[in-house]
C-alpha cells in the first residue's frame, strides 16, 4: 500500500476554495473534466488529458461529505485502487486543504508515487491558486474609479477661418476671369452675321460682298493723282473695253447702205470665173 499526503495553503476562505473542489466547471479548469457531485453515494467519472502518474479514465464514488470541511472519495482505474481526502481547515490568512491519498499504485508503485506527487505539486500549487484568485476577484466588490470630466474640444482657430475664406474668395476670382478671356465660340464675322440675320448663307453673302466691292471700285472716277500702291481687285475686261470704245456723234442717223443687186448671170460668172 502506497500513501501520499500533501498540504497547501491558501489565502482564500474556505468557502471559495470547497467551490472549487466541487463545482464541476472549476474542476475541469484546474484538475480534469468530470461529473463529480458532491453527494454521498454519488459516483462520477474523471477524465485526465495527459497527465503523469494517470494512466487512464478514473471511475469514482463519494464515501463521505461535510460541506466546506471534508470530501473522501474512492477511485478506480488502469492498476489503480485509491482512498482520496480533501480536508480545509480555517486559518487566519484563509484555509488548509490537506490532501492524502491511500491505497494500490500498481507494480512500479514508487514509480508512480513520484509522478503523482510531481503531478499534485503543480495542479493544486499553480493551477489552483489561479483559479481561487479569479473566483475571488469576481466575488470581491471592486469600488468604481470616479470618472473624470471628459475633456472639452478645443475651439476653432478664426484666424485660419478667415484665411480659408479669402483663399476661397481669390480662386474663385481666378476661375472667373480665365473664363471671361476664353475666345467665344459663337463669334463669327459681321458679313456671316449679316448673311444668317437675311437669310442667305455664308457663302453667298461673302460672295455679294466681293462683287459689290468690285462694282464699286469700277464705277470710281479717277483720281488726279496716280496712286503708288496697287489695286487690291482689277477692273474686269468688259470694263475697260467699255471706257476705251468711242462713242457715235450725236445727229439723225443714216440709213444703211444697200448691196447692188446683180442679175442671174452676172452672179454666175462672178461666181465662177
Amino acid at each position: 500500500m502506497t500513501e501520499i499526503r500533501i498540504d497547501f495553503d491558501f489565502g482564500h476562505p474556505p468557502a471559495l476554495v470547497w467551490r472549487a473542489l466541487t463545482e464541476r466547471r472549476q474542476l475541469a479548469r484546474w484538475l480534469m473534466p468530470g461529473d463529480l457531485t458532491p453527494i454521498q453515494g454519488s459516483q462520477f467519472q474523471l477524465l485526465p488529458d495527459a497527465l503523469p502518474g494517470f494512466d487512464g479514465p478514473i471511475s469514482g464514488q463519494v464515501l463521505e461529505v461535510s460541506a466546506e470541511r471534508r470530501l473522501v472519495m474512492r477511485w478506480k482505474g488502469e492498476q489503480l485502487h485509491a482512498r482520496v481526502t480533501w480536508e480545509l481547515k480555517p486559518t487566519a490568512e484563509g484555509c488548509l486543504l490537506m490532501m492524502s491519498q491511500s491505497g494500490f499504485l500498481g507494480v512500479q508503485g514508487s514509480t508512480r508515487r513520484q509522478a503523482l506527487v510531481s503531478t499534485y505539486d503543480r495542479l493544486f500549487g499553480e493551477r489552483l491558486p489561479a483559479v481561487l484568485d479569479e473566483l475571488g476577484g469576481k466575488d470581491a466588490v471592486v469600488p468604481r474609479a470616479p470618472r473624470s470630466p471628459s475633456p472639452l474640444p478645443p475651439r476653432p482657430d478664426r484666424r485660419r477661418q478667415i484665411l480659408a475664406v479669402a483663399a476661397a474668395a481669390i480662386l474663385i476670382g481666378l476661375v472667373a476671369a480665365l473664363l471671361a478671356n476664353l475666345p467665344s465660340e459663337s463669334s463669327v464675322p459681321a458679313e456671316a452675321g449679316a448673311a444668317v440675320t437675311s437669310g442667305e448663307p455664308a457663302a453667298f453673302a461673302s460672295a455679294t460682298v466681293a462683287s459689290s466691292t468690285a462694282v464699286e471700285a469700277t464705277q470710281r472716277p479717277p483720281s488726279a493723282s496716280p496712286s503708288t500702291t496697287a489695286s487690291a481687285t482689277a477692273p474686269p475686261p468688259c470694263a475697260r473695253w467699255r471706257r476705251a470704245r468711242p462713242r457715235a456723234p450725236s445727229g439723225p442717223r443714216r440709213p444703211p447702205r444697200r448691196r447692188p443687186r446683180w442679175p442671174p448671170a452676172t452672179r454666175r460668172c462672178r461666181a465662177a470665173p
